[in-house]
């Protein structure tokens, strides 16, 4: 048993409450930690990109947001390439979806994203 468990272990068994409390919070994680492993096997990169963006995106006549985040980032965050991030936004523009620029991505059409993205959670659920 790890130190640290066994230091703790004493007040969990004496503060049945918290007990609770830690394990309430370790199954969310777990739950959480499902969501995001099943999103990545089995949602397409085109739905998990769709899911960032409308995040990302404030709810708005004209939602734009500043592209503080990079490629590689938006890459990292869904598990797949920067080149294949740089495509799928670009098909966006192209179907009118987005606008993007250097600084900027515009929504344009927030019902075809959405579309896109709870196609595929159906899809995958």
């Amino acid at each position: 048993m790890p130190a640290c468990l066994r230091a703790t272990q004493p007040i969990l068994i004496r503060n049945p409450a918290v007990l609770w409390e830690v394990t309430k919070e370790l199954v969310r994680m777990m739950r959480r930690s499902h969501e995001i492993i099943y999103g990545l096997a089995f949602q397409p990169a085109a739905g998990r990109l769709a899911n960032l963006l409308l995040n990302q995106l404030p709810r708005q006549e004209t939602p734009c947001i500043q592209r503080t985040i990079t490629l590689s980032e938006m890459a990292a965050r869904i598990a797949c390439s920067p080149e294949a991030i740089s495509r799928l936004l670009h098909q966006l523009e192209s179907a009118g979806i987005l606008e993007i620029t250097r600084a900027s991505i515009t929504l344009s059409n927030r019902a075809a994203l959405e579309q896109l993205a709870d196609a595929l959670d159906r899809s995958s659920g």
